[in-house]
């Protein structure tokens, strides 16, 4: 702990480091959270005896639940503040796990499951703006890594765990210990994170105009044209395209073909792939602290070109290689892309969003990052059963070497040599 306390020095002021270090453990133990059902929960699903489509509507419903919350938890957020949202997703959060352990049907475990990603999204908003309150350009990657870090460290360890507790307590297991962990977190969040003054007053304070001059003055903050403004600015769209590939990439190619090219083509069987899965979680956790320090050297844009291009370089490498060697390395490839790009793109789309207003841009960053959740499967999937498992692999590599050179060719760069240097206030 005091490790960490002197790395935050230099990036911190004293009074901040404690409410960092709250957030980051809040969303660790969030994430462990959430990983501890994800190696039960098709299993949980399928026990009440339906079809593997069921199974896969039970698995989708949950981000259907972020994206419908997503955008209006974000303006709630701007509007009545961080603090509300982080006490009170988590206790949905909860009774959502409460729900699916001892629903004693598909369709009330799927309404369950549905409650379970509302909570979420207004958990995971609340939090990410609880970590951008406290940066400024000059730390933002490097802060932002950080929380990346706690956040897939969580996932890291939550399905070990998670299959510990399954094995012991039965499938419905994980989901009472989600319950527990998320009663646990909220309580606390309310009374530990009392409301950031600069998640509202900083944002009237930096916004104001340095002369009275109302006919050039532009009002910050307004919900109702917020999504208007956002979609507006090419920056926004070309990050939002950047993050919506990047976990298009990430629940298509990864979580769905990944498994089955191994299995059907390479012979690979589920303790090999699960150990595979677990070195790319690794490379995540590699990669966001080495991406969050370019992102604050050198800018947001390399970081985020270099991170589309190594994923995908290695959907094409995973499309062509002919053996167990050349999975392997694309897989760890495609892992380490993803943890260089995601971080730097979040820092990216803060660095364009009104100062200490994020929460309308977060939303709507957010919503079509799990917008890419739904699509991945469905469209690589459905690619696969009209040709082969290699397809949809070259196709992911196309579309995301298309993005990644429209973001280097179009967007700005955000960050500022003097912002490198400029002393915290």
């Amino acid at each position: 702990m005091n490790r960490i306390r002197a790395a935050l020095r230099p990036l911190l002021a004293a009074r901040e480091h404690n409410r960092l270090l709250i957030i980051c453990a809040a969303a660790f133990l969030l994430s462990v959270g959430m990983g501890l059902t994800s190696p039960v929960v098709s299993l949980y699903a399928q026990s009440l005896g339906v079809s593997t489509s069921l199974v896969g509507v039970y698995i989708t419903t949950f981000a259907l639940g972020r994206i419908l919350v997503t955008i209006p938890a974000g303006r709630a957020a701007d509007r009545w503040g961080r603090r509300s949202l982080l006490g009170v997703g988590p206790l949905i959060i909860a009774t959502a796990a409460l729900g699916q352990a001892l629903a004693p049907s598909y369709a009330l475990r799927l309404a369950f499951r549905l409650v379970d990603g509302l909570g979420s999204g207004l958990v995971m908003s609340a939090i990410y703006l609880s970590a951008a309150d406290l940066t400024t350009p000059s730390e933002r990657g490097r802060i932002t890594s950080l929380f990346h870090t706690a956040l897939l460290g969580g996932l890291t360890v939550g399905p070990a765990i998670g299959g510990v507790v399954a094995e012991g307590f039965g499938l419905a297991g994980p989901f009472f210990g989600m319950a527990l962990l998320s009663l646990i977190i909220g309580p606390v969040l309310w009374l530990a994170l009392p409301e950031l003054p600069s998640a509202a007053a900083r944002a009237e304070t930096e916004a104001a105009p340095p002369a009275p001059r109302p006919s050039t003055s532009k009002p910050v903050g307004r919900p109702a044209n917020a999504a208007g403004r956002l979609w507006a600015d090419p920056n926004f769209v070309l990050v939002a395209l950047a993050g919506f590939v990047t976990f298009f990439a990430r629940a298509g190619a990864r979580d769905t073909i990944l498994p089955l090219l191994g299995h059907a083509e390479l012979g690979l069987g589920a303790p090999q792939l699960g150990v595979i899965f677990t070195a790319m979680a690794a490379m995540n956790l590699v990669a966001v602290p080495v991406g969050g320090q370019l992102t604050d050297r050198v800018g947001r844009k390399p970081a985020i070109f270099i991170g589309l291009m190594i994923i995908a370089g290695s959907s094409l490498l995973l499309a062509l290689t002919p053996n167990t060697f050349g999975f392997v390395l694309g897989a760890l490839l495609m892992g380490f892309g993803k943890g260089f790009s995601e971080p730097a793109a979040m820092v990216y789309m803060t660095d364009i969003s009104p100062a200490g207003r994020y929460g309308a841009s977060y939303g709507l960053f957010l919503t079509l990052r799990d917008v890419g959740l739904l699509a991945g499967p469905v469209a690589l999937g459905r690619i696969a059963d009209l040709s082969d498992l290699r397809l949809p692999l070259l196709l992911t590599a196309g579309v995301t070497l298309a993005v990644s050179v429209l973001f280097v060719g179009l967007a700005h760069e955000t960050l500022r040599r003097r912002q490198l240097t400029r002393p915290r206030v």
